[in-house]
């Protein structure tokens, strides 16, 4: 999957985090989301996947406004998953 913006360091870093933390485990394994209906979105849990993808990215700067949208999405995501 190829994600871009128009200087590839802020919105498709957004984009990335969500996907990342949406659907792959802690380890990085693809699991359709299921560790993401059992565990709670935490700001730590952004920070680190983040981190990891600041490893590839490294021109990643996304903006505090598009962080806490993610941020927002997921946790709002989070909300309306069925129990």
């Amino acid at each position: 999957m190829l994600l871009c913006c128009q200087n590839g360091e802020d919105i498709s870093i957004c984009v990335a985090l969500a996907i990342i933390t949406r659907l792959f485990s802690d380890t990085g394994c693809f699991d359709c989301g299921e560790s993401f209906m059992r565990r709670d979105v935490t700001k730590l849990e952004m920070r680190k996947r983040l981190v990891f993808i600041c490893k590839y990215a490294v021109n990643a700067r996304p903006s505090r406004g598009n962080l806490r949208q993610v941020y927002g999405f997921l946790c709002n995501e989070k909300e309306q998953l069925p129990c």
